[in-house]
This record gives C-alpha cells, sequence and structure tokens, in this order.
C-alpha cells in the first residue's frame, strides 16, 4: 500500500533525538502498553567502519570511502582500490538510515517508551507531516465512498422491483402461508405491503408482498460496507390495522421478472433486514421512507452481482392475524422503478471503505513524501 503526500519540503534539517517512526502500541508482560520508536542518533559519514576495513582486508583490497548515491536505509556501500569493485555493507531487518529534508542522511536507533511519554518526543518535521490527520483529510475522505442502487425499469437486465399476491376469500393460515396467485412488475406506483379483509366474516381478501432487486456488483470487492440504507418514496396508504412495514429478503427465481411463486414463504429469509420498522401511520407520502440496514441486511448485499430485499406487512411477518373488521384495509403504494426517471425510485446507499493502510506504523509501508521514500 502506498501513500502519497504532496507537500512542499520546508528544508528543515533533522535534529539529534528527533522521532523518525513508531510501532504500534503494544502490550508488554506486566500489561504496561508501550511504544517502539525510531529516532535520530547521529549523522552519517562516509568513513568505513572498522568491520568494513577488515573484510576488505580479507579479500586484499583497501576501502576507500562511501559512495553515497547507492546508500539506502538498510546498506552502505565503498569504494575500493581497485576500481569497479565495491563492498556493500547491509544490516537487514527495521531501517538503519533516515534521510531529511535536507538531503542530509542519519543514523537510526531505536528505544521503546510509554505512549504518554512518547507524545512529549521531539518529532522529525517529516513525521510531524505524516501525523498531521488535517493534512490527510483527503485520503482519509478518499477511501470512503457511498454508492447509489436503483432497480431497473422495464425492460430490466439484472434486477427488477414490484409486488407478489395472494387473493381470495382465505382463512388466515391460508392467505398467509398459502402460494401467490398474481405479481406484478412493470407498474409505476403499486401497493408492495397490503392486508385486505373479505366482506366474507373472518375471512381475508388479499396480502402483498414487495420484492426490490439493486445491482450492487460495482461495489469492490475489498471495500468493507459500513452502513447502507433502503428507501422507498411513497405515493399513497391506508391504515385499517395498525401495521407496520417491514424489510425482508426474498430472491425471487427470475432476476428481471416477478412470478406468483415469489410469494411463497419458502423464498423469503424471515429475518428483518432493517434496525426498524416504519409504522403506515407515520409512513410519508410527501417523500422517502428510510430503513437503515442492520448486520444482516448489510451482509446480504452482494458485491458480485444482485442484492435483494422485500417489504411486508407486520401482521404477515410475525404471523400475528388482526382482528378481523370486514372490508378494511392496511396497505403502502409507493413509486416503482418504472415510473420516469430515478427521482422517486426504490434506492438502495450504500457506505463502502477502501481498506486503509496499516496505522501507526511507519515501518510496515512504503510512505512517499516530497517524491522520496521514507522506511519501509
Amino acid at each position: 500500500m502506498f501513500l502519497y503526500g504532496f507537500f512542499p519540503a520546508d528544508g528543515v534539517p533533522a535534529e539529534i533525538g528527533q522521532i523518525i517512526g513508531a510501532g504500534n502500541v503494544a502490550t508488554g508482560e506486566n500489561g504496561q502498553a508501550f511504544i517502539k520508536y525510531a529516532y535520530v542518533a547521529e549523522p552519517l559519514t562516509n568513513t568505513p567502519s572498522e568491520n568494513i576495513v577488515k573484510e576488505a582486508q580479507k579479500i586484499g583490497v583497501e576501502a576507500i570511502e562511501e559512495d553515497t548515491s547507492m546508500r539506502t536505509k538498510h546498506s552502505k556501500t565503498f569504494t575500493t582500490n581497485i576500481s569497479d569493485v565495491y563492498i556493500t555493507e547491509i544490516i537487514s531487518g527495521v531501517p538503519q538510515y533516515y534521510k531529511d529534508d535536507t538531503g542530509n542522511w542519519w543514523q537510526a536507533d531505536y528505544a521503546t517508551s510509554t505512549p504518554e511519554e512518547f507524545s512529549k518526543l521531539p518529532k522529525t518535521p517529516l513525521y510531524a507531516r505524516l501525523h498531521d490527520t488535517s493534512k490527510f483529510a483527503f485520503v482519509k475522505k478518499a477511501l470512503a465512498d457511498t454508492s447509489t442502487f436503483y432497480p431497473d425499469p422495464d425492460a430490466e437486465t439484472n434486477t427488477v422491483d414490484g409486488y407478489t399476491v395472494r387473493g381470495g376469500t382465505l382463512t388466515w393460515s391460508d392467505i398467509h402461508d398459502g402460494v401467490g396467485t398474481g405479481s406484478g412488475d412493470v407498474d409505476a406506483t403499486a401497493a408492495i405491503a397490503q392486508l385486505s379483509a373479505s366482506a366474507t366474516a373472518d375471512r381475508w381478501a388479499f396480502m402483498r408482498r414487495g420484492v426490490f432487486g439493486f445491482y450492487t456488483e460495482s461495489i469492490p470487492d475489498g471495500d468493507t460496507i459500513s452502513s447502507a440504507t433502503f428507501s422507498l418514496r411513497g405515493f399513497s396508504i391506508s391504515d385499517q390495522f395498525s401495521q407496520s412495514v417491514v424489510i425482508d429478503r426474498n430472491p425471487p427465481a427470475t432476476a428481471t421478472a416477478l412470478a406468483n411463486g415469489d410469494y411463497d414463504l419458502a423464498g423469503w429469509n424471515g429475518v428483518e433486514q432493517a434496525t426498524g420498522r416504519i409504522t403506515i401511520a407515520s409512513w410519508s407520502t410527501a417523500g422517502y421512507n428510510n430503513f437503515t440496514l442492520n448486520a444482516a441486511g448489510i451482509s446480504n448485499i452482494n458485491k458480485t452481482g444482485a442484492s435483494w430485499f422485500g417489504t411486508r406487512l407486520s401482521g404477515d411477518f410475525d404471523n400475528s392475524e388482526p382482528v378481523y373488521s370486514a372490508s378494511l384495509i392496511a396497505r403502502v403504494n409507493i413509486y416503482l422503478a418504472d415510473n420516469t426517471g430515478t427521482t422517486n425510485d426504490p434506492k438502495l446507499v450504500v457506505i463502502h471503505t477502501t481498506p486503509p493502510p496499516s496505522s501507526g506504523s511507519i515501518f510496515n509501508q512504503e510512505v512517499i513524501f516530497n517524491e522520496e521514500v521514507i522506511f519501509q
């Protein structure tokens, strides 16, 4: 993972004792929190170390001085008295050498401290810029994205929206548990949750359930979905059985067309997909009615295809028969995808986040500032 910060160099040199980088907060065996950090120890010279001199003598050459153009955060390369023969000293593990804003190189050394003490230690200008969250606001903002999805209107390509229904003069168990007798997916507006009483005592005439598909394949596979909202634009209501709208899930048998069989309970999850229900009494017919998806709903958002959600009345979802009253209706009518444009369409708004780079450590990623790579 690379982070790019386009901050102009201010030409401020590092000073001995300043912090170069720090690891994540850890906990010692005694339970005490600590931070391992790197700091500027001393300036680097071009003079070969005693160890390099000895190693050069072993192969019959004399180490002269370092070629600083070949220096890296882990190595120093020295010329010898023989042209084109070099000796390189490599130190593996954590970075050993640090280059400041002015181009000067320093020896890095390591220590530990408590988080409280660490916060008081002096920092290099580069480290300060790296941890200036105000300058990194654009990075954090770029990591989060909001995507809005709508069902396909007729003729559908990937998804569909509409309703399924069972009708007749039926007992509660028959209308609730029986097979669908009708469906629709080309209406501009329609009832997507309904319960109607017949004129015959203790018999029910209609029950409707809504089905909504959203093609969410464009969400990157690696993104984390932090929240999602399923919204329905109200058109009209009838509230004669004190019902609420509940969000369930029902992937239809065919992704681009609804069928009578999509009514059948066997195809429904029977698990609430939103954090709450909306009563018909409070249902808006002047704007959107928003359902915040819960963990179950978020988990059903498909990053490789279509995501499906459905609507049912609370009596239907809870399998709780209301007190019968002849010819009364509980119903929610909404705008559907076959209404012109998308202004009033059902919609799914998903907030998803690209995994951020490892935070808290300058040693486990390459960070580029002023067009140079400092620690990896």
